[in-house]
């Protein structure tokens, strides 16, 4: 998985808003869904990823000097990262000197906040929770995340967050 370019300014609610206002900023981008609607269940699932990667990343920022911003919401957003958090308690990191990633072990990241990342997954078509991410067969989990992140980022093609 390959790193996009980090923002240079990311907007102030990311660098000092709390996980609510956090979350807030995210969920944003579901205007023009009916968030958490029960006919839809991508948009339920969508706001249910990204109030709890709100809270996760929150956490980061505030003890581990996460620089909060669109490339690392979006890295926090991907199904492996998610995955590894909820399996490991390992937070996925970029490494901006080599374009990449790194593991970064979070054993007393408290579990109100890896546990709905383990509901999601739960919730998630085609993902065997008894199986790491490595140990998925099919692509179907995939493509349900993928469709989860359609409806929650449309516009952060352009790698930019909403203000």
């Amino acid at each position: 998985m390959h790193l996009p370019s980090p923002l240079t300014d990311p907007p102030p609610s990311l660098h000092s808003g709390d996980a609510t206002v956090v979350r807030d900023l995210l969920l944003r981008h579901l205007g023009n869904w009916q968030v958490a609607s029960d006919g839809e269940p991508l948009t339920g699932r969508a706001t249910r990823l990204l109030g709890a990667a709100a809270a996760v990343l929150t956490w980061m920022r505030d003890r581990e000097v996460l620089r909060l911003d669109a490339a690392a919401v979006r890295l926090a957003l991907q199904l492996r990262s998610v995955a590894t958090l909820a399996n490991r308690r390992a937070f996925l990191l970029p490494c901006w000197a080599t374009g990449w990633f790194r593991e970064q072990p979070m054993p007393n990241m408290p579990e109100s906040l890896v546990y709905p990342l383990n509901a999601y997954l739960a919730d998630l078509p085609g993902y065997d929770t008894a199986l790491s991410y490595e140990g998925q067969q099919g692509s179907e989990a995939r493509r349900q995340h993928a469709m989860v992140l359609f409806v929650a980022l449309p516009s952060w093609s352009a790698g930019s967050l909403p203000s």
